[in-house]
């Protein structure tokens, strides 16, 4: 009887401490896949189509962070690409979003970012999180008090990210993180 208990039991335990084995070495060596691919920024995230893509820049309505100053996307001409990043203050993901921005920002001089955040983020907390201390030429944070670009692309997770072309007119739009790489490649 003995015997008997102790063949069923390894019946019973080797295919548990296989799959048990398995999994581990699933996630130990997904984690550091995940890990080596991200520090080498070697990740493309692909576009979301949205119907817009070739569509001149509606007129966005934004209020300045440094003051109540309106801002609005029909009031001035650019010469260059522009990107908004729609960024929530907490979001990791918008976090490295920016950082990528942040320690590129030499590489991507010739792009105007724009930094979105919404009516009931503050400014101040919001720039220290994402380690922007100091305003750059090329970065500017706005509110998007009325909502007229969320509501526009039905932005519904954070980073969004729309680039648009030296000709103001919609390249892509991206929910995620993208690559600095990536930014420079669309917006030639």
């Amino acid at each position: 009887m003995s015997y008997r208990l102790n063949m069923r039991a390894k019946y019973i335990f080797r295919p548990i401490i296989f799959i048990g084995i398995s999994l581990g070495l699933y996630f130990c060596l997904s984690s550091l896949l995940d890990a080596t691919i991200l520090k080498n920024k070697s990740y493309i995230n692909q576009p979301v189509i949205t119907g817009l893509e070739g569509k001149e820049m509606p007129i966005f309505n934004f209020l300045s962070v440094e003051s109540t100053t309106k801002i609005s996307t029909g009031s001035s001409i650019f010469n260059k690409p522009i990107v908004f990043l729609y960024v929530k203050s907490g979001c990791p993901f918008c976090s490295k979003q920016l950082n990528e921005v942040r320690e590129n920002l030499e590489r991507l001089k010739g792009i105007q970012f724009y930094i979105l955040i919404s009516g009931g983020d503050k400014y101040d907390s919001i720039a220290k999180e994402f380690g922007f201390n100091k305003m750059k030429e090329n970065v500017i944070f706005l509110v998007d008090y009325q909502k007229t670009f969320k509501n526009y692309f039905n932005v519904d997770a954070v980073p969004f990210i729309s680039i648009y072309r030296k000709d103001q007119k919609l390249q892509n739009v991206f929910i995620g993180n993208i690559s600095s790489e990536q930014i420079l490649n669309l917006t030639k």
